[in-house]
């Protein structure tokens, strides 16, 4: 599925009624099947972009398009249970998302909710533990019993049970180790390889670099960049503007071509730049 912002405004009311404004006419587009990753300093308005994608919230001003659904200040929220069927949200801290007696009751949870039978639900179990890498035996446990990885994986297990065509992403490695991240990471690529439309906020510009498709920057509510990895991350001075660094592979590899190592441009990943540092090696002593 693929998303839509056309002049999107968006307004938060503080405690004194006072409108402080989180998006000012926000456009873009993220076409079905990309991994689309939103960044900025804290505040900038990423994670309203994902609630009002999922109909959390309504725009004040202009549109946003879901697929063939439209949002816009008119809409009702009540009426959009089978959109949100299709869309699914796992939070900065989605263990926290489980709240049943056993693992498979919050899985079957969520698609009873959307009207699924119980034995179409439980017949997805599996697989979607695979995906997630948990065994069967967690079934009968409690959330509470897990750990606190095991409680992150369930929780996305619960999401992706209902087979929702976009995934939302609010920093959703935060917590886990780093073999726990990358394992993750691997994860939510391969889904987007399946076709599954990824829209990720991150603060974690390695990752960014790494698993996206193209890159939205916010700043103070507004678009200040949108592009390809490398048209975001090779400008410094754009970065810092922006109240971002590069990702450490992008920073390591203009280093190097200062010093007068012959790299490519294009490296979005610390295997990537290995692999090149490797090959310039390899042919130098090819020549010696």
């Amino acid at each position: 599925m693929a998303v839509a912002f056309d002049n999107v405004s968006f307004q938060y009311e503080t405690a004194s009624s006072i409108h402080s404004a989180a998006l000012k006419q926000v456009s873009f587009q993220i076409p079905t099947g990309s991994f689309t990753s939103i960044i900025g300093r804290t505040g900038s308005g990423k994670s309203t972009i994902l609630q009002l994608i999922d109909g959390l919230i309504l725009p004040a001003s202009g549109q946003i398009t879901v697929g063939q659904t439209k949002l816009s200040a008119k809409s009702s929220l009540k009426n959009l249970k089978s959109f949100r069927q299709k869309i699914g949200f796992i939070f900065q801290f989605s263990e926290n998302q489980l709240f049943e007696e056993t693992v498979e009751q919050d899985l079957i949870f969520g698609p009873k909710n959307f009207g699924i039978d119980e034995q179409t639900a439980k017949s997805r179990i599996k697989k979607v533990l695979n995906i997630v890498h948990l065994p069967l035996s967690i079934l009968t446990k409690s959330p509470l019993d897990l750990s606190g990885g095991q409680r992150k994986r369930a929780a996305i297990a619960a999401i992706l049970i209902s087979e929702p065509d976009i995934l939302l992403l609010d920093e959703p490695v935060i917590g886990l180790d780093p073999s726990g991240q990358q394992e993750l990471m691997a994860m939510f690529k391969e889904l987007n390889r399946q076709g599954r439309t990824i829209i990720m906020v991150s603060h974690e510009m390695d990752q960014v670099a790494a698993y996206s498709d193209q890159v939205i920057v916010m700043n103070q509510g507004e678009v200040a960049e949108k592009g390809t990895v490398q048209d975001i991350f090779s400008d410094e001075k754009r970065l810092q503007a922006n109240h971002l660094r590069p990702p450490s592979a992008f920073k390591f590899a203009a280093e190097l071509k200062k010093a007068g190592f012959p790299l490519s441009n294009g490296i979005t990943s610390e295997n990537a730049l290995s692999n090149q540092i490797a090959q310039v090696l390899l042919h130098r002593r090819g020549q010696l």
